[in-house]
């Protein structure tokens, strides 16, 4: 926003404030809550010039209230030019302002609230001298009003960084959350590419064996053609070890934090659950029933499954009819496991397809050209859970009706938190 229009701004501000007063020396002698108002502007705003917005305020406001009453505009003019005298107020108190609060380069709050109250009682004294009051009989009432005021100015002052704190804190919060989701999806990607090196090392071993025993067969036609693919997947291992290096540069195998709370990991998939929900316009129910917090060690990996898991039975409810679609998603400690469960009541699983669900490479999903759909899969969903968790994931559906998956974590992944229950 330009000068000008923060000027501009400040200035309805203050003309509409101006109408908030009351009279304690007479009609002749306002004391308008503007005045606690502007000082507010000038500490948040420490570039604004005091001496032009000061200027700049003292001719809009007094338009401004010629305006408001027609009848000092148009029918007693001389009414209207008596209120010059508060342009005395405004420019003493920019003066002041200028001289003792801008041009200063340390601006703390205790300078700030001391020229707030000096600056209203001198500014005061100056209007009562043009209007020909005499400044000993008021003094009192000066010091009280500039006190009020200055505590008036204060509160204001207070509750605006409150609030814009609580309004950073809710940015920060969903930052943060989106971070965390980032951070757990490239770690679930790491932890695939790493499998994928081992494939990769396993394939350019046997195109050397292969390159080998055609060399030793003498058979050179399919030669080429087998040391041309050891080299390609060599290459493509490289590109690997490369990406790898990199992202383990940033160091996502060292955690940020070494545990992070499972009502935290919950609130996380909640908050990016129902927002893809909604940007979808889904009608779909989750609920969460989590009987007590815990501290999580390796919480990227657990993000990872819980998300994905949750994935697929939006997924599963996507393509069904049904008028009630539900997703519930719990967690209960059972003697020294952490049990999760994920129901959701979609299509289900074909009684075939559930002894292959967990295998590399198996699919139900996929597009219409035939290309299966990219996911981190059940598979590795199972590995995670298998490998890092030490612990066990079963399915249980029934076409047409419902899917529940089960992920039993030993506790030993876990520490006990000494907060609160919490429930969802």
């Amino acid at each position: 926003m330009s000068k000008f229009k923060r000027m501009l701004f400040i200035a309805v501000v203050d003309a509409i404030a101006t109408q908030l007063y009351i009279n304690i020396f007479g009609d002749a002698f306002r004391i308008s809550l503007a005045v606690a108002i502007l000082p507010v502007f000038y500490y948040i705003d420490k570039e604004l010039n005091p001496l032009y917005t000061g200027f700049f305020i003292a001719l809009a406001g007094l338009f401004f209230r010629g305006f408001v009453n027609l009848n000092v505009l148009f029918t007693d003019f001389m009414v209207y030019i008596d209120n010059v005298n508060i342009i005395v107020f405004d420019l003493v108190y920019a003066l002041i302002f200028f001289y003792f609060f801008y041009k200063q380069e340390d601006k703390p709050i205790f300078n700030w609230l001391m020229i707030v109250f000096f600056a209203d009682i001198f500014a005061n004294i100056g209007e009562l001298v043009s209007r020909n009051f005499s400044v000993i009989q008021h003094l009192n009432e000066l010091i009280v009003v500039a006190f009020v005021r200055g505590l008036i100015s204060l509160g204001l002052l207070l509750a605006f960084y409150y609030f814009r704190s609580l309004f950073k804190k809710e940015i920060d919060r969903n930052k943060y959350n989106d971070l965390i989701g980032i951070f757990s999806d490239i770690k679930s990607e790491v932890y695939l590419m790493n499998n994928n090196v081992k494939y990769i090392e396993n394939i350019m071993t046997d195109a050397y064996i292969l390159y080998d025993d055609i060399e030793k067969e003498k058979v050179s036609t399919n030669k080429k053609r087998a040391l041309k693919i050891a080299q390609n997947v060599h290459e493509i291992k490289k590109n690997y070890i490369g990406i790898l290096n990199g992202l383990g540069s940033l160091e996502f195998n060292r955690d940020i934090y070494e545990s992070m709370k499972l009502s935290q990991i919950i609130d996380i998939i909640e908050q990016n659950t129902k927002k893809y929900i909604e940007k979808n316009n889904l009608e779909i129910e989750i609920t969460f029933d989590i009987c007590k917090d815990f501290n999580v060690k390796k919480h990227y990996y657990l993000m990872s499954v819980l998300r994905n898991i949750v994935n697929n039975a939006i997924e599963a409810l996507e393509s069904t009819e049904k008028k009630h679609k539900k997703i519930n998603i719990t967690c209960n400690q059972v003697e020294d496991q952490i049990v999760f469960g994920v129901f959701d009541n979609g299509l289900g699983i074909k009684e075939k397809n559930i002894d292959y669900i967990f295998n590399n490479g198996f699919s139900t999903k996929f597009t219409n050209d035939g290309k299966i759909h990219r996911g981190l899969g059940l598979s590795l969903v199972k590995e995670i859970v298998e490998k890092e968790f030490d612990s066990t994931i079963n399915i249980l559906s029934n076409e047409g009706r419902f899917t529940k998956v089960t992920i039993k974590l030993k506790f030993t992944n876990f520490e006990e938190d000494n907060g609160e229950l919490f429930y969802y």
